[in-house]
């Protein structure tokens, strides 16, 4: 693992069918936990199992107290580091981050970006900061919004997450935003749908990967698999 990292192998390449980091959680691989998360393994990725890295490592049968407390911190440390880039720039996207990073400090799994208002307004004011956590380079952060409970439909002409990132050159945000936001790759029309991308239609279905021991998760039957945002 050490030797492909070395030689730049995507730690998780676009039409992975496992996510490498769950994958070592799962199985408590303490060092190749570290391995990835020191070469920037994403932290937030819905594509492959509908779980974050964050959710395996809190809901694990038998999962050590380390797994929940390594992600708490990588997710922490992300966090801080793209609050400072949003300060950097005076842009008011660094509260959002703060209150985020406070939530995943204190509550784990369940951290989510919260706004006031009927569901018209919260699309809204999610896209806005969707656009504007893009075009800064916000991965992490485009990644957690991209958990709401919401809908997002392109109207003609409107900018889109993936056109702001590279517009300002952030490939990597630009690489993620179309591996793990249903609709966003230009070149993929068959996507897995995130289990929070729409409110709708929800029926509980348990995971069979393995030793079966992951928490029962949310899969969708939607209609949102190729929606663009």
């Amino acid at each position: 693992m050490m030797q492909l990292l070395m030689e730049n192998v995507p730690t998780l390449p676009m039409a992975a069918e496992k996510d490498p980091l769950k994958e070592a959680l799962r199985y408590r691989h303490r060092d190749a936990v570290f391995l990835l998360l020191a070469a920037g393994a994403p932290l937030c990725n819905y594509y492959v199992s509908h779980l974050t890295s964050l959710e395996v490592s809190h809901h694990m049968v038998g999962q050590p107290a380390l797994f929940p407390a390594i992600m708490r911190k990588a997710y922490e440390d992300r966090l801080t580091d793209e609050e400072e880039r949003a300060s950097s720039h005076n842009h008011p996207i660094a509260s959002f981050i703060n209150k985020l990073k406070t939530q995943v400090m204190e509550i784990g799994d369940e951290a989510h970006l919260t706004f006031e208002g009927d569901l018209a307004a919260k699309a809204g004011e999610v896209k806005k900061q969707l656009l504007e956590a893009a075009g800064l380079g916000l991965s992490l952060t485009c990644q957690m919004m991209s958990q709401e409970d919401l809908c997002f439909h392109r109207t003609s002409g409107e900018e889109t997450p993936l056109e702001k990132a590279l517009q300002a050159e952030h490939h990597d945000t630009a690489y993620a935003l179309c591996r793990d936001l249903v609709g966003l790759c230009p070149f993929i029309n068959a996507r897995k749908p995130s289990f929070r991308t729409c409110g709708q239609d929800y029926t509980e279905n348990q995971e069979n990967e393995d030793d079966g021991d992951e928490r029962a998760t949310k899969m969708p039957r939607t209609r949102c698999e190729n929606e663009m945002i």
